[in-house]
């Protein structure tokens, strides 16, 4: 079976057509906010989708490793939807992506819309490709669009990040929807490559959460309450 590879920013013409051609079942209600009393960064006013990831053998979601993988995916679907580009979304994700795709990709959004939704991702492989390179390969199934429509597809992306200078920080987790802050370290994407050919059969064993909590969410104030 030969996989089909789009580059993201067709993939964003197909979320565009798709939401042009799909009609509305009403809004739902939003995601369970993040204490309004903690300062930081927030997610921008469009952003009503719920992140979440599956614990794998592949990597350990509170290590470093974990920390810019979940970072990296989770910021780089606000770059490419909501249409806040890369400095709108999580801080120091900028510069933690020098793929080829940045800035070309997160120019442009759909602004005028609130996407509601969700995501389920899970680290399926982890290569070291040298002692300073690694390469993750993920599970994404995705469901973010205007419409409250529970139409999930996914995507196989291999990410591969440069793992040098100061690493991210570990044990991530909290009822947050974002980090207060940068939590990407010096650490670096460098290629970033999808597959989204749907009968890729690599995510049947992912389960889909559909919960309105982030899982595992970030902590509520960044380092200082681990």
């Amino acid at each position: 079976m030969s996989g089909k590879w789009f580059t993201a920013p067709l993939l964003a013409t197909v979320v565009v057509a798709w939401a042009g051609a799909c009609s509305g079942q009403g809004d739902p209600a939003p995601p369970s906010p993040a204490p309004s009393a903690v300062s930081g960064y927030e997610r921008p006013a469009n952003v009503h989708w719920v992140e979440h990831w599956n614990p794998t053998s592949a990597v350990d979601l509170n290590r470093a490793d974990g920390t810019f993988i979940r970072a990296f995916d989770e910021a780089q679907e606000i770059a490419s939807i909501s249409g806040s580009t890369a400095t709108g979304s999580f801080p120091g994700f900028a510069a933690a992506d020098r793929s080829r795709r940045n800035p070309r990709f997160y120019s442009h959004g759909m602004t005028w819309e609130v996407n509601y939704g969700y995501t389920t991702r899970a680290v399926l492989r982890f290569e070291r490709r040298s002692p300073t390179t690694a390469t993750a390969t993920i599970c994404a199934w995705v469901n973010v669009n205007p419409f409250n429509a529970d139409e999930p597809d996914h995507r196989i992306e291999y990410l591969t990040y440069q793992r040098t200078g100061t690493p991210p920080p570990v044990n991530q987790r909290g009822p947050r929807h974002a980090p207060t802050g940068n939590v990407f370290g010096q650490w670096y994407a460098i290629r970033d490559d999808w597959d989204i050919d749907q009968e890729n059969t690599m995510c049947n064993s992912t389960p889909i959460n559909r919960d309105r909590t982030p899982t595992p969410g970030w902590p509520l104030h960044g380092n200082d309450d681990l």
